[in-house]
């Protein structure tokens, strides 16, 4: 299911994925998409956040009241104002998001995002808990992550309320360069650690994040 009031965007959208093999149906608003909701169920949804009529967060909000389960992937535009935005409605329980720049350099990249999303949203996640317990019995000097652009939420998820005698954790994480400041700052937050400076020669502190901004 494809929600966005831009039918440009849409028939787009549309065109992509069924050449990808998706069975696509199109919403031009998210109370068009609700409506749809209520006969129909998808494998994911793609939603777009700056409607008129509602906002996606809004409209997001309303559809876990009524126990949505289907999997939200956000498709949006990649700047440094549509940041916040992006990662407060992953803060919100949607599930990824993916960039409109992406979508149109690579279509093909799109699709299989969206396959592998899919079947990633069924497999089992890695646990906080389980984390910190390995941790205690490695005894790592240095935790290095790469995350791919589903990472986003995975890592928040993985570095919650972390210990202060957690090692140095550096992180590659495939990220817009615009995205990469705010998404620091939120991940910090999230795991209680303070953000380290990314410069040739820094001495690396436990305690601290590490993220590369390009």
């Amino acid at each position: 299911l494809v929600i966005d009031d831009s039918k440009t965007i849409c028939e787009i959208l549309k065109g992509i994925l069924g050449k990808g093999g998706f069975d696509v149906t199109v919403a031009y608003s998210g109370k068009e998409g609700s409506k749809i909701l209520e006969d129909q169920s998808f494998d994911v949804i793609t939603l777009d956040l700056h409607m008129a009529e509602q906002d996606g967060i809004a409209w997001y909000k309303k559809q876990k009241i009524k126990h949505l389960t289907t999997p939200v992937v956000v498709v949006s535009d990649s700047t440094p104002e549509k940041a916040g935005d992006v990662l407060g409605a992953l803060e919100h329980g949607i599930s990824d998001y993916i960039e409109k720049t992406i979508i149109r350099q690579n279509p093909k990249f799109f699709v299989s995002k969206l396959k592998n999303f899919i079947k990633s949203s069924h497999a089992p996640h890695t646990h906080n808990e389980d984390f910190l317990a390995s941790l205690k019995i490695a005894g790592a000097d240095i935790i290095l992550i790469g995350a791919s652009t589903g990472g986003t939420e995975a890592l928040t998820a993985l570095l919650k309320n972390m210990p202060s005698y957690t090692p140095p954790i550096c992180i590659v994480q495939h990220i817009s360069p615009n995205f990469a400041p705010a998404f620091s700052k939120r991940l910090t937050k999230a795991s209680n650690l303070t953000l380290g400076g990314m410069r040739n020669g820094e001495a690396l502190q436990p305690g601290h994040i590490y993220m590369a901004q390009e």
